[in-house]
């Protein structure tokens, strides 16, 4: 992960709690695989092999997540310097950390968050007449920039950063910035893009108009309705699974408290407590399951209404060419159709 802007923060925040809903049933081997990452980081933390270390930590968090896990690797990416990766995932560990009751874990997220955001790079961007073209898309490092977050000063890590200015019908503008070690702001002027040139061809003494075009026939009204509705679905499905992923893990703390209030030869004797803390999980656990099943199956559902949505077909209306030749045998003119 390298500059993050807040579209990768969400992302980052997204993709925490799904990875919940796979970790209530991760396998014993999974585990293992999580713990070796795990110990291996903490070993070339040690030795201040840090550029080594993260990528340790972020696939043996990918694996089991863990609170402790996600506020190592925030720590390892502020040591090697990428202050707004590191910014991002000290929140989401605090979110995270007080979600299960972890008090001092939420604490530590909490101090280091703030510490951080002292010393973030920002970047601005400046867009010359926003109304003027549109369509206008703002990428930065492959990554989308929302309209409403331009102008805003947005966290970066440190670096050269690629930004992109594109829209249909006009010339696609881009540059490279380097974002200086925070606490420092910087701000990216986008220019107003250039229309496209009509396009003319020639070739051999032979002058062709431009082709007339047609425009697109409208797609059908009930494509349309179909694919707004997949939509839609869709999105319902992906916060049906983020809310099984925040249920999944609710569950699991609960069951892993209950441990300490029952017995260790006979795990189904508890006290009073325990009992409810068990019966808490087991409930918790139910709406995961049913949470994650609405979401899964509206998810596939809206995939297929999009995918399987009609589309557009273009009108076949006849166009005309005018072909002009400057041979030797004289001028000749010639109307050629074309459908």
């Amino acid at each position: 992960m390298t500059n993050v802007a807040p579209a990768a923060r969400v992302a980052i925040a997204l993709g925490v709690a799904l990875s919940a809903t796979s970790a209530w049933g991760q396998t014993p081997s999974e585990k293992a695989a999580a713990e070796a990452l795990f110990q291996e980081a903490a070993d070339l933390m040690a030795d201040n092999r840090f550029d080594d270390a993260c990528p340790k930590y972020q696939a043996s968090q990918e694996l089991d997540p863990a609170v402790g896990t996600l506020l190592r690797l925030a720590d390892c990416y502020d040591r090697v310097g990428k202050s707004a990766s590191a910014w991002a995932l000290f929140i989401e560990a605090e979110t995270v950390a007080r979600r299960a009751e972890q008090v001092d874990r939420a604490e530590i997220a909490a101090t280091r968050a703030a510490e951080l955001k002292q010393r973030l790079s920002t970047v601005k961007l400046r867009i010359a007449d926003p109304g003027a073209v549109e369509g206008l898309t703002i990428v930065v490092d492959k990554a989308a920039i929302p309209e409403p977050s331009w102008g805003t000063a947005l966290p970066f890590d440190p670096g050269t950063v690629q930004i992109q200015a594109s829209a249909p019908g006009y010339e696609p503008w881009s540059s490279e910035v380097v974002v200086p070690v925070g606490p420092a702001e910087t701000t990216i002027a986008i220019p107003l893009l250039e229309r496209a040139p009509q396009q003319a061809t020639e070739q051999r003494g032979l002058l062709t108009s431009a082709p007339a075009t047609t425009p697109a026939a409208e797609a059908p009204e009930a494509s349309s309705v179909q694919s707004t509705l997949g939509y839609v679905a869709g999105g319902v499905g992906l916060a049906g699974l983020a809310a099984a992923g925040a249920l999944s893990y609710r569950a699991y703390t609960l069951n892993q408290d209950s441990l300490d209030l029952c017995a260790a030869d006979d795990p189904n004797a508890c006290t009073t407590e325990g009992k409810a803390l068990r019966d808490d999980a087991t409930k918790y656990g139910t709406y995961a399951t049913i949470a994650s099943g609405v979401g899964g199956g509206l998810l596939i559902t809206g995939l297929v209404l999009i995918l399987t949505a009609p589309s557009e077909k273009e009108t076949a209306a006849p166009r005309y060419r005018v072909l002009a030749d400057a041979g030797p045998r004289g001028g000749s003119v010639t109307l050629r159709g074309v459908w």
